[in-house]
């Protein structure tokens, strides 16, 4: 069973709450820590909360490229 469009957007927006969080925790926004946490940039010494706010982005981008494949179909 596929997700509809309200299912993906639901779950866009839980990732963009929990984004948010992080944000706000670390005072950087989440599309430059993940760029820099892509490069190595961020070393991450058992911080888990680096994991997780990576972890939520990846979420968040995939959930973005699957709304709209399904909302031009």
């Amino acid at each position: 069973m596929n997700p509809t469009l309200k299912d993906i957007l639901n779950d866009l927006h839980v990732a963009e709450r929990e984004l948010q969080k992080y944000e706000e925790k670390y005072g950087v926004r989440s599309d430059f820590f993940y760029d820099s946490f892509s490069a190595g940039l961020d070393e991450e010494d058992g911080n888990f909360d680096l994991l997780r706010w990576a972890g939520f982005f990846k979420s968040k981008l995939a959930l973005e490229r699957l709304y709209k494949e399904q909302f031009r179909t």
